[in-house]
């Protein structure tokens, strides 16, 4: 009878090993998979939506520019809590810089693409050397 508990029991400490190290791989594999999202959306940003605000600026367009600073906007409120929670100082400069191009893009009273332009490198800097810390 001590001889089947003790069996139970040993079975019992390798099984809840066996699933400690699984769980502790799989929370691993999901910080991971939340870095390469992140690191993915913030690309995302440089390679696409801030072109798109460059192409449009370039061209005088500015109500499509003002159109992308809202993808812009909406992309950075999903992934702006990974941004801080990796680094309050990049999220504040991307913060920022965000601010600085809203102010180029929407709140300008007659906009210029100089302006929206320069303001887009500064966002578009801040991003990608945050990028370099992932």
């Amino acid at each position: 009878m001590v001889r089947r508990t003790l069996t139970a029991l040993l079975a019992l400490v390798l099984l809840l090993g066996l699933a400690a190290c699984g769980a502790a791989n799989e929370a691993a594999t999901t910080a991971a998979d939340a870095g390469t999202t992140l690191k993915s959306d913030l690309q995302g940003l440089i390679d696409n939506q801030l072109a798109k605000i460059d192409t449009a600026a370039d061209s005088g367009d500015f109500a499509a520019a003002k159109a992308e600073f809202e993808e812009v906007d909406e992309t950075w409120e999903r992934i702006e809590d990974g941004v801080k929670a990796a680094s309050a100082d990049a999220y504040e400069n991307i913060e920022t810089a965000l601010e600085g191009l809203e102010d180029a893009v929407v709140r300008a009273n007659a906009p210029d693409a100089a302006t929206i332009k320069q303001a887009a490198d500064g966002l578009r800097q801040q991003l990608a050397a945050f990028i370099t810390t992932l």
